[in-house]
């Protein structure tokens, strides 16, 4: 059975065990990389938003400390004085924006790792080859436009906790997934 015939298979069963054959340890180790960091990446969003609200609740209990110090009618003008790039909105989106500027290399690296096991498999050198190029190139564009802009127009485009860097990788992972499955 081809690698082309054992992604099909991998993709859709057939119910007919006796014709198909499970896939091969070498198609499950090249299709791997791309699955974990498709995963990962699902649940960045819930990571993020937990590390988002630990620290929303670190700043409450901060800021009920500080406010102890002060007379009870001068607290309300205090929080009003505080600049809006440190109210906990502004932190929170300073927090998911960081957290994608740190995670492009790490999930970039699992996709190159998997072009370079499909490179040196029975895969489509071809395929293998644009994954792996495609892979480094989008990484680094991505860290090169993410750290250029913003972290309000960056946040501004979140999508159910979905930022373009997830949305990209997602997309990029199901894109190779397809590819070594349909091409390889």
């Amino acid at each position: 059975m081809s690698v082309q015939h054992e992604c099909l298979y991998f993709v859709a069963f057939s119910g007919d065990t006796k014709t198909t054959k499970p896939p091969t340890p070498e198609l499950v180790a090249i299709l791997s990389p791309f699955v974990v960091a498709f995963l990962l990446l699902l649940a960045s969003p819930l990571l993020t938003r937990k590390v988002q609200n630990f620290v929303v609740a670190q700043i409450s209990r901060d800021t009920e400390a500080y406010l102890k110090n002060y007379p009870a009618d001068q607290r309300d003008n205090i929080l009003r004085e505080i600049p809006p790039p440190l109210k906990v909105p502004d932190i929170c989106d300073h927090l998911g924006y960081m957290a994608d500027a740190v995670q492009i290399f790490p999930y970039g690296l699992l996709p190159v790792v998997g072009g370079l096991f499909a490179i040196v498999s029975s895969i489509s050198t071809a395929v293998a080859l644009v994954i792996f190029i495609a892979s480094i190139v989008v990484m680094l564009v991505l860290d090169s436009w993410t750290l250029a802009g913003s972290t309000s127009s960056y946040a501004a485009r979140n999508f159910f906790g979905y930022t373009p860097v997830i949305c990209v990788g997602l997309v990029g992972n199901a894109l190779a997934i397809l590819a070594i499955m349909v091409l390889g």
